[in-house]
């Protein structure tokens, strides 16, 4: 409960003041000026008990509820994107590959007769090369595709998160 103070004014007009007003001059409706009294000198004045009322808090709107949803939508979609991104491993694929390969094969080409290099060269040009990856390179490939797609799943899932957060400030505007 609040409590207030009548100050009566010289034209019989009562004005009404709180505690925070003790001191400080008051206007009257019929334009004079009155003086509060200190806080010591509040106790004289008649008392008025007055029932504070609650303000209710406002309620969630539309605006307020696509707020949140979107919100929440967005951060999900990121933390998804996120994760994916994190959880990518680096491209470090093990390959098994015998460090004295060149020299063995430097050195069988190199006891080859000149026909049997050049019959070798043509038949390699003519089948080209086996250009298909490694087994473990080929894994890999396959893994960072497959993290990419739940990856852009999630920055999709970001982006309608963020077109409904947008929609929040077109629907129910204040007035």
């Amino acid at each position: 409960m609040a409590t207030t103070y009548l100050l009566p004014c010289t034209c019989g007009e009562k004005l009404r003041i709180d505690a925070s007003q003790a001191g400080i001059d008051v206007p009257c409706r019929c334009g004079k000026v009155v003086k509060a009294p200190t806080l010591r000198g509040l106790s004289q004045l008649e008392r008025v008990e007055e029932a504070v009322t609650a303000t209710p808090a406002p309620e969630w709107g539309t605006r307020h509820r696509l707020t949140l949803i979107g919100s929440l939508i967005a951060a999900f979609g990121l933390v998804i994107a996120g994760w994916y991104w994190y959880t990518t491993p680096p491209f470090d694929p093990v390959l098994s590959i015998d460090p004295r390969f060149p020299k063995l094969v430097a050195a069988e080409v190199a006891a080859m007769p000149a026909e049997k290099v050049i019959e070798a060269w043509d038949k390699l040009a003519n089948e080209r090369l086996d250009r298909s990856e490694p087994p473990d390179v080929a894994e890999y490939h396959r893994a960072v595709l497959r993290l990419r797609g739940f990856m852009y799943t999630g920055l999709a899932i970001a982006a309608v998160g963020g077109l409904v957060l947008a929609s929040s400030l077109i629907v129910d505007r204040p007035k």
